[in-house]
């Protein structure tokens, strides 16, 4: 079964839930836990053809991200990795004369590249967050991309002991099962790949731009994108 299906059979079941709870006199606001959203993005890995030996894709998290997101702008339902590949180094590049760096970059500087190298004006970065506020805005039908500590999200498929600074795309969550639904490009396996919510809470970390940048305060944050 696809996702998309296995989806229709959870909010049918949500909806038969629904009935047998109105019937019973609870309010429809009282039934938020029965909540489900998947955004239909596309997902490439920062590294589209396995090259993680190059230095642009073995730091292009917030590349792919941007780039996850701008597809899914645009309505597209796959991504060439080819392309991909390419465009990741393209934009790195425009990050290097526009910042002089793109290993890392904030939340902030990730913001401001894909509102300039996209001509996308909908995309804003928004500090201390936490798991409620990302639910917000999936609820609202926005994409969302978090800087973290990859190593604290401890995924099985990152080469061990993972990026101490990662940035991935949340296309979704599960609210019975307390699990963000995300497109981590940090791994081939990445796509539709399920962190608890306090587990990626807890990870939420927003470097600063340049090259391991000391951080004296650490503070969430969000990447939010509107068609």
């Amino acid at each position: 079964m696809t996702v998309g299906g296995m989806f229709k059979v959870m909010n049918f079941i949500n909806f038969l839930l629904l009935i047998v709870i109105m019937a019973a006199g609870v309010m429809p606001a009282s039934i938020n836990a029965l909540s489900n959203v998947l955004l239909r993005a596309p997902f490439v890995s920062q590294a589209p053809s396995g090259n993680w030996k190059d230095g642009y894709q073995q730091n292009g998290c917030e590349e792919a991200s941007v780039l996850i997101a701008a597809s899914w702008i645009k309505g597209a339902t796959s991504i060439d990795p080819i392309w991909a590949e390419k465009e990741i180094i393209r934009i790195s590049k425009y990050e290097e004369k526009r910042f002089g760096t793109s290993h890392d970059t904030s939340a902030t500087t990730t913001a401001q590249v894909f509102r300039e190298y996209f001509k996308h004006e909908k995309v804003e970065a928004k500090l201390d967050i936490n798991t409620g506020d990302i639910i917000k805005e999936l609820d609202k039908g926005r994409l969302v991309l978090v800087p973290a500590n990859g190593q604290k999200l401890k995924n099985p498929y990152y080469k061990r002991p993972g990026p101490k600074r990662h940035m991935l795309v949340i296309i979704g969550y599960d609210e019975r099962a307390k699990e963000f639904i995300t497109h981590d490009v940090g791994t081939k396996r990445g796509a539709y790949y399920r962190y608890n919510f306090k587990v990626l809470e807890n990870a939420l970390f927003d470097y600063p731009t340049g090259v391991k940048v000391p951080t004296k305060v650490i503070r969430k944050a969000m990447i939010v994108v509107e068609k």
